[in-house]
């Protein structure tokens, strides 16, 4: 347990994962909008796209922040921990939404496991920075 509280680990593995879904992201959006609505314009399926690699942009973003903070010690890093848990939960909200929207098109919604996937990816880092420093005190 104690190296799950680790906070090189929590933000090392979020860091990676946000790595991964960037480039899924950059590199995936056009066959995915081809997959999943075959009846798409170019234009709409283009604009989609570039939607799509805006928001990779921002899983880079937040993989660099993440990485650049794998050094800082506690109490510093509770703050960083505690804010990248919080910013998960609103994806916690948004996939709940989503998961419910578009009724006519199934396909568009996200699984209801991402509910629980990205759940636990919001409490990790949240009992990171509350049990963590009794974890991390002896370092």
């Amino acid at each position: 347990m104690k190296i799950l509280m680790n906070p090189k680990i929590v933000f090392t593995v979020i860091a990676i994962l946000n790595i991964i879904h960037g480039l899924l992201l950059l590199f995936g959006a056009e066959s995915m909008y081809k997959e999943m609505a075959p009846g798409l314009s170019q234009e709409a399926m283009a604009l989609g796209a570039t939607e799509l690699e805006i928001c990779s942009a921002f899983n880079f973003f937040l993989a660099i922040v993440l990485f650049s903070c794998r050094n800082l010690k506690f109490p510093d890093v509770k703050n960083i921990l505690i804010g990248t848990g919080i910013g998960f939960f609103c994806l916690v909200g948004l996939t709940f939404k989503h998961t419910y929207a578009y009724p006519e098109y199934p396909e568009l919604r996200p699984p209801a496991v991402m509910i629980v996937i990205f759940a636990i990816i919001a409490l990790w880092p949240i009992i990171s920075a509350i049990k963590g420093e009794t974890y991390n005190s002896d370092e």
